[in-house]
């Protein structure tokens, strides 16, 4: 279906060489093409910069590739093929391995026609009701597995396995004055926005009211960035109804505004 990683291969894109499916966004694009070498007059898209990141840094290449997102590349030069997403695991992926069969999804629904897929995990289910977490690979069917955060699947020489792609131990700490977090924080979230606008079209900001998205919003205005903003509104729910929030914003910061 439109949109999931269980597309048919047609829906494949063609990068250098490899064919890659990709479900998300990729963020801090310029900065990755600057340190993958590519031109600065050319703006990759996220295909491009997903299977360069590949080619650069291999099946571990989610350590480096900032966003929230899912891909697919299968590599006919190498015979190999990867199943990853971002480092976080933001983007969920599920999947049911099968001798040399690997089928996958980021909707756990389009797998439960593969064999085995349907069988309930009573493990599974024991640890939820326990503890109402979720905390390892198992899902509710035993036939169909979850890919952990730092992780990938890979598929070479005719065997699947598991391999690690990101630890948090791999970032180098932060270290500066306590009075230097605040700022170098808004720092980074100007940076993130500011990487997020599309360099074309419009760009459009879920505005909640919540505080995540108001300081999105106001982050953006704040540096002349134009943003549209859309939200969804209940008036038949007052007690969940929050335009109060959403206007305050757009208050401070007129914006066209989409409710």
């Amino acid at each position: 279906a439109a949109g999931r990683l269980a597309t048919s291969r047609g829906a494949a894109e063609r990068r250098s060489g490899c064919e890659v499916l990709l479900h998300g966004s990729i963020s801090g694009t310029r900065a990755l093409g600057r340190e993958l070498g590519l031109p600065s007059s050319v703006r990759a898209d996220s295909h491009q910069l997903v299977v360069s990141a590949y080619r650069k840094w291999g099946d571990r290449f989610p350590g480096h590739v900032l966003g929230e997102y899912a891909a697919f590349i299968r590599d006919p030069e190498s015979g190999s093929a990867v199943l990853t997403h971002d480092a976080l695991g933001m983007a969920p992926v599920f999947y049911a391995a099968a001798d040399e069969t690997l089928a996958f999804s980021t909707e756990i629904l389009d797998l439960l026609d593969q064999s085995r897929a349907r069988d309930i995990d009573q493990e599974f289910l024991a640890d939820f009701l326990t503890t109402g977490q979720i905390s390892s690979a198992r899902t509710p069917y035993r036939g169909i597995k979850r890919l952990l955060p730092g992780t990938a699947i890979v598929r070479a020489g005719g065997r699947i396995t598991s391999r690690p792609t990101w630890r948090l131990s791999d970032v180098p700490p932060l270290s500066c004055p306590e009075s230097d977090y605040h700022e170098r924080f808004r720092e980074l979230l100007a940076e993130a926005v500011r990487e997020s606008v599309h360099p074309t079209g419009p760009t459009w900001v879920s505005l909640s009211g919540g505080l995540d998205s108001s300081s999105i919003a106001c982050m953006a205005a704040a540096r002349g960035i134009s943003l549209g903003a859309l939200s969804f509104v209940n008036p038949s729910q007052p007690e969940i109804d929050e335009r109060r929030w959403m206007r305050a914003v757009l208050d401070r910061y007129p914006s066209p505004w989409h409710p």
